[in-house]
């Protein structure tokens, strides 16, 4: 591995573990629901427009749970590791979505939902589903040995992670 790749790597998992932290945090803040009505609903709303406004917000969240786990596990096959390493970040996504539900019932105005960790869990399989071209060339190549584009002979493993992590 050349030193240009290992410094990628390392950027990569940084921004893993950045995601991490700033996911983590968010799920973990007391009463998100109150900050953003506070910014923005007008305080003189109706009962009809607050609970329009509840229902959108419920809505907006649990999409949010979605897509942030997909792009979780997205940044975990990008991190341009060996294959056990993305399984273990990718099982550690999953363990990351039922422990901040876990410690959600510690948090002031927040409280734990299977229904998110289900959630989380179809936002795992969506991330999988949208990074399969890097998972499945990782595991080939695992499985088989360095793996060559037949156009570019002499071409090493790192050149083709970079190539691989360049497909995302």
């Amino acid at each position: 591995m050349d030193q240009r790749n290992g410094h990628n790597r390392r950027v990569r998992l940084i921004i893993w573990m950045i995601f991490a932290g700033l996911w983590s945090f968010a799920l973990l803040a007391p009463d998100p629901d109150r900050v953003v009505r506070a910014a923005f609903m007008p305080t003189n709303a109706s009962n009809a427009v607050r609970e329009q406004w509840d229902l959108a917000l419920h809505y907006l969240s649990k999409t949010i749970h979605v897509v942030a786990y997909a792009l979780f596990t997205v940044l975990s096959a990008w991190v341009g590791t060996g294959f056990a390493i993305r399984v273990a970040l990718v099982l550690l996504v999953s363990l990351h979505g039922f422990g901040t539900e876990g410690l959600q019932n510690f948090a002031i105005g927040r409280h734990p939902s299977l229904r998110d960790v289900a959630l989380d869990h179809i936002g795992i399989a969506l991330g999988l589903a949208i990074s399969w071209p890097l998972w499945f060339r990782s595991f080939v190549r695992s499985r088989s040995g360095p793996a060559r584009d037949p156009q570019t002979p002499g071409q090493n493993d790192a050149e083709q992670e970079e190539q691989n992590a360049a497909v995302l």
